[in-house]
């Protein structure tokens, strides 16, 4: 209760006890002293029952009062407990991501260690070969520049006239010098022209600038056992471009070669393949391609290494396909889901039998186990056309877009492909 309300209670208490002795003392002839005595013992029993009932309040109160606090606390304690399960959660997230991180980058520097020691291999290799060669053409081999095929560096058709040693020396000095280049050619859909992927191709530089062409470098590259490197270096920048694409959020898939030379490399693919592991959530947007011949010829070891790429999740595709006989339950149980077709192939099929009913028969074979038909080297109008009455749903070629190259930081797609022709 208030102090106010104690305070009339009080008086009330008062009030009475005094009309107690004077009614006693009117009405039953008892002297002053007794009505007065009477009226204090009464005023003072009055007080004490009121002050037992204040107490007794007061408790329920303190009562009420520790219960909610106890409440409280144990609302406290299961929020904190809940607190807690979360700092656990995300202590746990962030020891996983910082593994998974750490396992990236250790994977990662194998590749590059594995891709420098192979590259001083070949071109220790190399020096030894050029060592045993007279004394008297040993300065030309050593620095032999572009004379030695009569090439003037000024003008860059020259490459068809370079001797193997003086494009050899430029491939590895492009190589020791990362001067590699990753080129993006479009995938489009058809009719719409819309693109969907792209493909991963390399270009070499040399010093002056001049883009090295792989009809220029492939042959000397793979005599000098280059060819992986290239490779792989190919594919090391294909992760790091789709690593850039997903932070931009854009829903796109790179298609990427690898040659019969790294899938037969029992040094380096192991090693890839660890790295690959541990890049797994880019599965959905990355397809390894691999040429028809290279399919044909894949022995049990090269069927192993595609068996467990596969099993990361990855995809692939076959390429530089030159008859329309192909198996299409062999190729989905390797992990095949795409096949490229030169437009050129697939026409002269078509017209082969005066119809088109074997490029049907091809197109609908690969449907039902999951494979999409893709026309490459599509060139003009007339033959997209073409490609278009045949019901190909993708193509590939100059007319969608020229393979451009790749700004260093770049994803938009004006930096990484360009129509040709709208």
């Amino acid at each position: 209760m208030s102090f106010l309300t104690n305070t009339l209670i009080l008086g009330s208490y008062i009030v009475v006890a005094v009309a107690l002795s004077l009614g006693l003392q009117a009405f039953l002839d008892v002297s002053e002293f007794v009505g007065w005595l009477a009226s204090a013992v009464f005023f003072l029993f009055a007080a004490q029952i009121h002050a037992a009932l204040n107490r007794s309040h007061e408790n329920e109160l303190i009562t009420d009062a520790m219960a909610a606090a106890k409440k409280s606390m144990v609302a406290i304690e299961q929020e904190n407990e809940t607190l807690r399960e979360r700092l656990d959660t995300l202590k746990a997230h962030v020891d996983r991501t910082d593994k998974a991180r750490n396992m990236k980058l250790v994977s990662e520097m194998k590749v590059l260690e594995s891709l420098v020691q192979q590259m001083a291999s070949n071109v220790l290799r190399q020096a030894k070969l050029e060592a045993g060669d007279d004394v008297e053409d040993k300065d030309e081999v050593l620095n032999p520049g572009w004379s030695i095929g009569g090439f003037d560096r000024a003008n860059p058709s020259g490459f068809d006239r370079a001797s193997d040693e003086a494009l050899l020396s430029e491939v590895r000095q492009s190589l020791q010098e990362d001067r590699v280049d990753l080129y993006l050619q479009p995938i489009v859909s058809l009719p719409q022209r819309k693109t969907r992927y792209y493909e991963a191709l390399t270009r070499l530089r040399s010093e002056e600038g001049q883009i090295i062409m792989p009809r220029h470098y492939l042959r000397v590259a793979e005599r000098a056992g280059l060819i992986t490197t290239i490779d792989n270096l190919l594919l090391f920048r294909c992760v790091k471009v789709l690593r850039r694409l997903i932070e931009s959020s854009r829903d796109i898939g790179v298609f990427c070669n690898i040659s019969a030379h790294s899938l037969q490399d029992d040094v380096f693919f192991p090693q890839f393949l660890e790295y690959m592991e541990n890049q797994s959530d880019l599965a959905s947007r990355l397809i390894f391609e691999f040429g028809q011949d290279t399919v044909d010829m894949c022995g049990p070891m090269e069927l192993a290494n595609l068996r467990r790429l596969a099993g990361f999740g990855f995809t692939f595709s076959v390429d530089r396909v030159t008859s329309l006989v192909l198996d299409p339950a062999f190729l989905r149980d390797r992990g095949f889901r795409f096949a490229k077709v030169p437009a050129q192939v697939l026409l002269d099929d078509g017209r082969r039998d005066n119809s088109q009913d074997r490029v049907a028969a091809l197109k609908d074979s690969l449907g039902r186990v999951g494979l999409d038909l893709i026309a490459e080297q599509i060139e003009d109008a007339r033959v997209m056309d073409q490609i278009v009455s045949l019901g190909v749903d993708f193509g590939q070629g100059y007319l969608f877009g020229e393979p451009r190259p790749l700004r260093r930081n770049a994803v938009e797609p004006s930096a990484i492909a360009g129509s040709r022709a709208a």
